[in-house]
């Protein structure tokens, strides 16, 4: 019998022992590709501000995750690919059903 399992509360790993919640993601962006576009370096500059946080990136970090969390812009720099971050929300997600 193939059922999908229940669960309510799906988190995913992004590296450097960091787990967040999927339903607080909003993007996730690559960092070589979204360095290179002046409204990108604009939205991360305001969303590192509004955070609090300063400076560069990571020099290992591959992808930034942006997320809603407390009705604030919170960013995480993960040492895995974006590409590789979008499969493991997918498999979660198509593993997985709310019901």
């Amino acid at each position: 019998m193939n059922r999908k399992r229940r669960c309510f509360f799906m988190l995913l790993h992004i590296g450097n022992d960091v787990m967040i919640p999927l339903s607080d993601i909003v993007l996730i962006l690559d960092v070589n590709t979204c360095v290179k576009n002046k409204a990108n370096q604009a939205f991360i500059e305001k969303a590192m501000a509004e955070a609090g946080q300063r400076g560069e990136t990571d020099p290992g970090c591959k992808s930034l995750v942006v997320l809603k969390s407390g009705g604030r812009t919170v960013l995480h720099c993960s040492p895995i690919s974006s590409t590789t971050l979008k499969k493991r929300a997918e498999n979660y997600l198509s593993d997985y059903t709310l019901a």
